[in-house]
């Protein structure tokens, strides 16, 4: 949900200046450093509702439900539509979405081997190593890109 109090503009628009901070750069001009400087005020205005599926490469029409308030103190003119693109990011992107051993069938020469790695899942990769502590200092072994359309699944047995 998109919420207009403007907490999100303030953080990224809006910081006042904290002149209060600054030392004085002489005795004359310490008593107008000293005066504090208020800080905006933000109104709730309206809500939007945005969901997964809004999300999209292009800036779309969102809908904006007003907020209904008894004083004068919203002069933006608001018309009940807002434009935006939504971007998202799965988390798994920056952090491991799963780590663990994984048993991995190797077929060469017609005898297939099975050996235990260490994987993490991670950025749609799955990454794997000999041992857990190899993660940290070595490149994997072993990379597999996964996509939109590729099919994982859980078994004793994983072929890849």
């Amino acid at each position: 949900m998109v919420d207009f109090t403007g907490n999100a503009i303030r953080d990224l628009r809006m910081q006042p200046e904290l002149k209060w901070l600054r030392k004085p750069r002489c005795d004359s001009c310490a008593e107008e450093e000293n005066t504090s400087v208020e800080a905006p005020k933000f109104f709730l205005v309206g809500r939007a509702n945005l969901r997964l599926s809004d999300a999209n490469d292009v800036i779309k029409i969102h809908s904006l439900s007003l907020e209904g308030s008894d004083e004068q103190h919203n002069r933006v003119p608001l018309f009940n539509h807002f434009c935006c693109r939504l971007a998202v990011q799965p988390q798994s992107v920056l952090q491991d979405a799963v780590t663990g051993h994984l048993l991995v069938k190797e077929k060469a020469l017609g005898s297939p081997d099975v050996h235990q790695l260490w994987c993490r899942l991670r950025g749609g990769r799955l990454q794997c190593w000999n041992t857990p502590s190899e993660a940290d200092c070595k490149g994997a072994i072993l990379s597999v890109s996964l996509q939109k359309d590729s099919i994982v699944s859980k078994s004793a047995l994983s072929e890849i």
